[in-house]
C-alpha cells in the first residue's frame, strides 16, 4: 500500500507557508484555490495553464517553501485529492512543453523515480494531475510537495 492510500485511512499532515498578514483570513475562511497571492512570480503564468486553476501548494516538511515573515500552517490532508507540484519538478530538470501538454526532461536526465512514466519524453499534465495515478503520487514523494485543487476548510488548518 502506498503512502497516499495510507493517508486516506488516518490523519495525515502537510504544511503550507504563507505571509503572517494572511493568517486571520485563512483561519476564518480556509485556504482557497485561485488565490491572487502567488509566491513564485516565475511560475505565475504557467500555473493556471497547467492546472486550469491556481492550486494550494503543500509540503511534506514544514519549512520547504518558507520565506522570511511566513507562518507555517499544519493542514490535515486526510481524504484530499493531491496531485503533483509541477513547478517544483523544474528543480529536478523538468522543462515546460511548448505544446502545453506536459513537462519533459533532457535525454538521460529524467529522475530515476519518474523513468517508468517517461514513455515518449513527456510526462503529461493529465497524468500528473490525476490523484489516483501513481505518477502524481511519485512526484509528491520526489518533490516533497503537492498541489491541492480544491478549497481546504478552516477546520483542517492549525497554526
Amino acid at each position: 500500500m502506498n503512502w497516499y492510500k495510507k493517508a486516506q485511512e488516518k490523519t495525515q499532515i502537510m504544511y503550507h507557508n504563507t505571509p503572517a498578514n494572511l493568517i486571520p483570513q485563512i483561519l476564518q475562511q480556509g485556504l482557497k484555490i485561485n488565490s491572487p497571492y502567488v509566491k513564485s512570480q516565475a511560475s505565475q503564468w504557467f500555473i493556471p495553464e497547467a492546472y486550469e486553476t491556481r492550486p494550494i501548494f503543500l509540503s511534506l516538511t514544514p519549512n520547504l517553501f518558507k520565506e522570511e515573515g511566513d507562518v507555517t500552517l499544519s493542514v490535515d490532508i486526510t481524504g484530499l485529492p493531491l496531485v503533483a507540484d509541477i513547478p517544483s519538478l523544474t528543480h529536478y530538470g523538468a522543462h515546460y512543453s511548448d505544446a502545453k501538454e506536459g513537462i519533459w526532461f533532457e535525454e538521460g536526465k529524467t529522475p530515476a523515480a519518474l523513468q517508468e512514466y517517461d514513455y515518449d519524453g513527456t510526462l503529461y499534465y493529465e497524468d500528473l494531475l490525476d490523484p489516483n495515478f501513481s505518477l502524481a503520487q511519485t512526484c509528491i514523494q520526489l518533490t516533497k510537495s503537492a498541489a491541492c485543487l480544491q478549497d481546504i476548510p478552516p477546520q483542517r488548518i492549525k497554526t
